[in-house]
């Protein structure tokens, strides 16, 4: 995410914190809406190899297993957002 603040400034230039807690909450976000609306579980994963990324996919979709994610959030279709106590690499 880069885009600017009220302040002018680049997030990611000046406040590297501040842009990765913004992707995370477009993510949850995006998730608990998708949770909602299909019915389904969706997860808020991250990875740091080749780069690090974030992600929100279906609980049950292939990558969901990828033991180079780390679920973050559990988002169910009943709209409770659960964090991980700790980050989590999924193995199935």
């Amino acid at each position: 995410m880069t885009g600017r603040p009220p302040s002018g400034r680049p997030l990611t230039a000046h406040h590297p914190g501040a842009a990765i807690e913004a992707m995370i909450h477009v993510a949850k976000v995006v998730a608990n809406a998708e949770a909602r609306h299909s019915g389904k579980s969706y997860l808020v994963g991250s990875t740091l190899q080749p780069d690090p990324a974030l992600y929100a996919f279906a609980a049950n979709h292939p990558d969901a297993r990828d033991a180079a994610f780390n679920i973050i959030f559990d988002c169910p279709p009943g709209g409770k957002l659960v964090r991980r106590s700790a980050p989590q690499r999924t193995r199935h």
